[in-house]
């Protein structure tokens, strides 16, 4: 509950939509509009920003794929909490 409220509703009701289509299941920016349907620079902005460094975390790089990111242990587990 407290991740919700340090993240606020939408971010929050971004991570329910990216938990909802696999929360174990690395995504690519291209994957993460579709899921939260926005534009790849408001993605970008939003994977860039710090107070979701808790929530997400960006892997490492493999030659010229696309960057991938996960829900951390801690957004996955505030996910499951049904406060």
């Amino acid at each position: 509950m407290e991740l919700k409220r340090q993240l606020g509703s939408t971010m929050w009701k971004r991570l329910e939509a990216w938990a909802v289509k696999d929360a174990a299941v690395p995504q690519s920016q291209k994957q993460l509009q579709k899921i939260w349907k926005l534009s790849q620079p408001a993605v970008s902005q939003i994977l860039q920003d710090s107070d979701i460094a808790v929530a997400v975390k960006a892997l490492p790089r493999h030659g010229n794929d696309p960057i991938h990111y996960l829900l951390t242990g801690v957004a996955r587990l505030a996910l499951l909490d049904p406060c």
